[in-house]
């Protein structure tokens, strides 16, 4: 329709000669209307890319491979603290001295550092018997190298010669570095019933 409109407009000008100088206007009006053009185009594609990010980012949940690592990590993790294998539940831990974790053992205490967890983990350690960790459903999320991790996990215990089952939850933050995950955060909890 505007190329149509063009055309006429220029047969309209080209038949009045003393009309002439309006069509060098208009040319040069045109020019730039198709500069505008392409400046709208250029817009356009850089918000469709930009749209497009968007719309990746915005589907969080991980992909089967990260799904995979991630449940194998947390499963591991749950396992050698069943086992009672301190430094084997550390290796899974990263170094970093912000390492956090919340809710664990006596009076719900907050480990910040390695040290803190190892000292925490020894603790609750002195205190199991014959323990099994079952992960019982999960949740894993994802965005790059980090991932997010929710979870119900039973924790069996014997305590005073009675068998005892504590529903738990959970909530993990993971990262990966150098081809492997690491965890960097742990929240626990117990339901409340």
């Amino acid at each position: 329709m505007y190329g149509v409109f063009i055309h006429y407009w220029k047969e309209y000008f080209r038949s009045y000669p003393m009309i002439n100088v309006p069509l060098t206007i208009f040319s040069t009006y045109h020019s730039r209307i198709r500069e505008m053009k392409q400046v709208l185009v250029t817009i356009s594609m850089l918000f469709n890319r930009h749209t497009s990010y968007y719309t990746k980012v915005k589907n969080m949940k991980a992909d089967t491979q990260t799904e995979t690592e991630i449940k194998a990590l947390i499963e591991a993790a749950w396992e050698r603290y069943a086992q009672q294998d301190l430094e084997g539940v550390l290796a899974l831990w990263t170094t970093d001295p912000d390492l956090t974790i919340l809710g664990v053992g006596e009076g719900q205490q907050i480990c910040v550092g390695q040290d803190a967890w190892s000292d925490a983990l020894q603790d609750q350690f002195e205190r199991l018997e014959d323990p099994k960790v079952t992960v019982e459903w999960h949740s894993i999320s994802a965005a790059g190298n980090v991932a997010w991790s929710a979870a119900t996990v039973m924790i069996e215990n014997t305590t005073n010669g009675e068998r005892v089952a504590l529903p738990t939850q959970q909530t993990a933050i993971c990262e990966k570095r150098g081809g492997a995950w690491h965890i960097m955060q742990l929240h626990t909890s117990r339901p409340q019933r």
